[in-house]
């Protein structure tokens, strides 16, 4: 097997750096075309296969449950403006989004999917980070900082006058770039190994996913999420990396707002579970990784009989971790003070299972790859005793991994 025509030749790639899509797997190629698309936006929901486009009348949710039940797999996103179709039932601006779909999924049959050791996932990398061909930067826009830190003193306000706990502000950086799509995914992952590292061919433009956070996932009637709030940089060398990491461990800003979204989580879980049910399994673990620490809790619940995947995503979308609380409110902040349209970020990701099971990560450390530009989102959650300078160092922070890519 030519493992990297393979790589080539895929329109969607899941690698791990612990096989948190699939258990025996480091990478997953799905390779060729997939069998069908389903893609919605605008309130229609749209069926491709081959080059027979259908609209059809079903919730996408449901249209895609429907092939999952004939045994296909699906590998996609839920952008962050599906929240419009949640029990939110908020309507945000109308921006522009014409190139992001609400809703894309990739779907397959078993025969394209093909797993990769650990060993051959290292191997491609060596060889598609050696061979980045094509790849040519020009410049980067990005947004003021007096503005973000503006934005932040709105926010800041608000808490104040009790509108609002938490609120999630980004910004988003355009950069001009021609560059091979699959190889920039393995330069990207290469600059940051993450568990939920993915990509995906959605046709106007290519998503290339480094998320180290897992939104939700389900195995049998156990579903699980893991929140990461709490950020920290890596040291100068293992001393100070040590130092800097029991700094955030011990945070009590931190840790508030990582309790913050476990409650938030709880509570969306709670709307699904069995009573008594719900648990926390893990509180302020700090996870390191290349270039920075975050802490990471856990929740997890034994579901209610006959919970669909649209009961899932109607009643915990989009991820608290990437709103804020109460969720609601923080949602209409975010949509009165971002004017850039956030796209799959801050949604979700990963693949759909024939089985009902599913992992999906929260789209953080997200890129989306056009023709001749790439853009990145990175936000920084915002609370009563934030500091607006060390908040917005903190989105260059988490945007490190992929600028060192571009550059």
């Amino acid at each position: 097997m030519n493992i990297a025509q393979v790589i080539k030749n895929s329109s969607s790639i899941l690698h791990s750096s612990d096989r948190s899509w699939i258990k025996k797997n480091y990478l997953t190629c799905f390779a060729g075309k997939p069998s069908f698309i389903i893609y919605s936006g605008d309130g229609s929901t749209f069926l491709v296969e081959g080059f027979n486009v259908q609209e059809s009348k079903k919730d996408p949710l449901k249209l895609i449950e429907s092939y999952l039940d004939q045994g296909y797999y699906a590998v996609g996103y839920i952008g962050y403006n599906y929240l419009e179709h949640t029990d939110l039932a908020l309507n945000i601006r109308k921006r522009n989004s014409k190139l992001f779909p609400e809703l894309y999924f990739n779907l397959y049959s078993e025969s394209n999917i093909i797993g990769f050791t650990k060993e051959d996932a290292k191997y491609m990398e060596y060889v598609l980070n050696n061979n980045l061909v094509g790849a040519k930067h020009y410049s980067v826009k990005n947004i003021p900082e007096s503005v973000f830190l503006n934005k932040i003193n709105i926010i800041k306000n608000y808490i104040r006058q009790g509108d609002v706990y938490q609120v999630n502000l980004s910004h988003l950086i355009e950069s001009y770039l021609h560059a091979d799509p699959i190889n920039m995914f393995f330069k990207y992952y290469k600059s940051q190994p993450t568990p939920l590292s993915l990509y995906i061919d959605c046709g106007k433009f290519k998503l290339i996913g480094g998320s180290m956070e897992l939104f939700l996932k389900k195995n049998g009637h156990v579903i699980t999420t893991r929140p990461i709030k709490g950020t920290m940089p890596r040291g100068i060398d293992a001393d100070d990396d040590e130092r800097l990491k029991t700094n955030l461990k011990n945070s009590p800003k931190e840790r508030a707002e990582n309790l913050m979204i476990v409650d938030l989580m709880r509570n969306d879980l709670s709307r699904l579970c069995k009573a008594g049910s719900v648990k926390v399994g893990k509180l302020f673990d700090v996870k390191s990784f290349k270039t920075l620490h975050q802490m990471e809790s856990e929740v997890y619940g034994i579901l209610n009989d006959n919970i669909s995947f649209y009961d899932i995503i109607y009643n915990t979308f989009p991820p608290g971790s990437v709103t804020g609380a109460p969720k609601k409110r923080a949602v209409e902040i975010i949509d009165e003070l971002e004017d850039h349209n956030r796209g799959p970020y801050c949604g979700c990701a990963g693949i759909l299972f024939p089985d009902g099971d599913f992992t999906l990560s929260v789209s953080i450390r997200t890129s989306v790859l056009t023709r001749n530009e790439i853009l990145y989102w990175t936000g920084s959650a915002i609370v009563y005793d934030s500091d607006p300078q060390q908040e917005y160092r903190e989105t260059l922070l988490k945007a490190k991994a992929f600028s060192s890519t571009v550059n």
